[in-house]
């Protein structure tokens, strides 16, 4: 395969000595370069994916042999490799959810040693493509081969690489500005193992330009403590919780490529996350309400001419113009949670920690949680009907698709007699099961959460929560929609927008007709 050798151009030393007065060129050409990158990736992608269910000898692109095990499909075009992350193999137990979430480690990966500065150490360009239930990873080719690996093991273990002095110097400075522990990697049955300062699987190689190049990202992280079969894989600490926690962590606890000595500080770490962490997240929470809601009222107070309760600041809850809602649904909460270093999947802690908690704001903190909670459970659920229809058609057709889309937005938002019991039986366990710790049961005093015998209430429930905190001129399905909307990416026509926006009662109809701008796609993308 041919190689896109100027792919990874050669950068000045800092952005402090281009600052003052250095030569800007090739960062100028590096961002023309991503932007064609994320162009052509998003592009072919689309394509990619749409015809997932015709022949080989049917696609526009053709499947190619590339080699490796993780993974679904590989598709080779302008020297992009695209991947599918799909468990065809049943390495997470089938789950596609799982994969999906392990090319999103790959692409964190990458950009926590991107973020070490180490001077001559590069990383390909790469993005995630999500686009009607599926996700691909998008890499450009690299000058590299399975002869120019210098670092690390590209077979499960049996053989480790650590041939590179220049290399190996790189990765232990890279090791250290990661807080990783440095270990002897390799097989348990192998009577030597190698020093390593990363995780054995991840490769770094020399390519045929003289460059060190880093590849396979996806376990650079350390895992929690796992529970399952493959949550070694799937369960890893955040860049963000690593960095800063009092003892190094061994990215290969639990994996099988090194001893069993450090798998009693990744214990140690998991409990601290679960407990201190997730307590110090509530609090943020609580503190970031209790600020923006005294930042509300003063600009309210300050200007007479506004008596609704409108915050002009409280836009979307990623900003943008994409809604309004009141400044409880404001909060960015995934960008609070992975500051502080906290997964996504301990929100059930979180929550559980406002079920009890004294503070004023806990109705607010715990109704913002549940929102991105739901709506992450839904993408997930409506992902996973988008790949089961579109693996079903014989044409790539998106009018199918959309019409699943309104029909699963109507049985999660509207009042016809499928809802209550949907509710019940698929998002209540689904929920459970993505967030391991949510009981939904609090003081006898909350109204909102849920006793062993009241699962048929969930919807209500949730309702009532969410009520609770809404501006009058809002739904909660409103509330949820546009999360749900901003996750999956995807557009109401105008007039829907309209009409959802004028009649608060719409959703009480038995079905809810409104046209979608089909949009449903979203790229994530690391901009050096």
């Amino acid at each position: 395969a041919r190689t896109c050798s100027d792919a990874n151009p050669p950068l000045p030393s800092s952005l402090s000595s281009s600052g003052a007065g250095g030569d800007l060129q090739p960062f100028k050409q590096l961002v023309a370069l991503s932007r064609d990158f994320l162009a052509t990736a998003l592009s072919y992608g689309k394509i990619i994916i749409s015809e997932i269910a015709l022949e080989a000898d049917q696609k526009t692109i053709r499947p190619s042999e590339v080699g490796g095990v993780a993974g679904g499909l590989k598709f080779i075009c302008r020297e992009i490799l695209f991947k599918f992350a799909v468990d065809a193999h049943g390495i997470y137990g089938g789950d596609d959810a799982a994969a999906a979430t392990v090319a999103g480690h790959e692409l964190k990966g990458l950009h926590a040693y991107l973020q070490c500065n180490i001077r001559g150490l590069h990383v390909p360009l790469m993005c995630l493509v999500d686009y009607l239930g599926f996700r691909l990873i998008a890499m450009a080719f690299l000058p590299v081969s399975a002869h120019s690996l210098a670092y690390g093991s590209c077979d499960g273990g049996n053989t480790i690489h650590c041939c590179d002095a220049q290399l190996r110097g790189m990765m232990k400075r890279a090791c250290a500005a990661l807080n990783l522990q440095p270990h002897y990697a390799g097989l348990a049955h192998h009577s030597q193992r190698t020093w390593l300062f990363s995780a054995a699987d991840l490769e770094g190689h020399v390519g045929s330009d003289g460059r060190r190049y880093l590849l396979d990202f996806s376990r650079s992280m350390p895992c929690e403590t796992p529970k399952r079969r493959g949550e070694n894989l799937t369960h890893l600490f955040r860049p963000e919780f690593v960095r800063t926690y009092h003892h190094r962590l061994s990215p290969d606890a639990y994996s099988g490529f090194a001893s069993s000595e450090h798998n009693a500080t990744t214990d140690a770490a998991t409990a601290f996350l679960h407990s201190v962490v997730s307590e110090r997240v509530y609090r943020k929470l609580d503190s970031k309400l209790n600020a923006l809601q005294l930042q509300c009222s003063s600009m309210q107070c300050g200007n007479s001419g506004r008596t609704n309760g409108y915050c002009p600041f409280a836009r979307g809850v990623h900003g943008g113009s994409d809604g309004v809602l009141t400044p409880v649904f404001s909060l960015r909460v995934t960008e609070i949670v992975h500051r502080e270093g906290l997964n996504v999947r301990h929100l059930g802690r979180v929550y559980e920690i406002g079920l009890f908690s004294p503070s004023p704001l806990r109705t607010q903190v715990c109704a913002v949680v549940m929102v991105e909670m739901l709506a992450r459970c839904l993408k997930n659920m409506l992902r996973a009907r988008l790949r089961h229809r579109l693996v079903e058609m014989t044409k790539p057709l998106l009018r199918p698709m959309t019409e699943l889309l309104v029909s699963f937005v109507n049985l999660v938002l509207g009042s016809n007699v499928l809802s209550a019991p949907f509710w019940a039986d698929e998002v209540l366990p689904a929920m459970r099961a993505k967030f391991c710790e949510l009981t939904l049961r609090g003081n006898g005093d909350v109204d909102y959460c849920i006793s062993s015998h009241e699962h048929h209430l969930f919807k209500q429930k949730v309702a009532l929560l969410i009520s609770r905190v809404k501006r009058k001129s809002e739904t909660w399905q409103s509330v949820l929609l546009l999360r749900l909307r901003q996750l999956m990416r995807f557009e109401l026509s105008p007039t829907a927008e309209q009409r959802l926006e004028e009649r608060a009662d719409v959703w009480e109809s038995e079905r809810v007709q409104y046209s979608l701008l089909f949009t449903l796609y979203s790229l994530y993308f690391l901009l050096f």
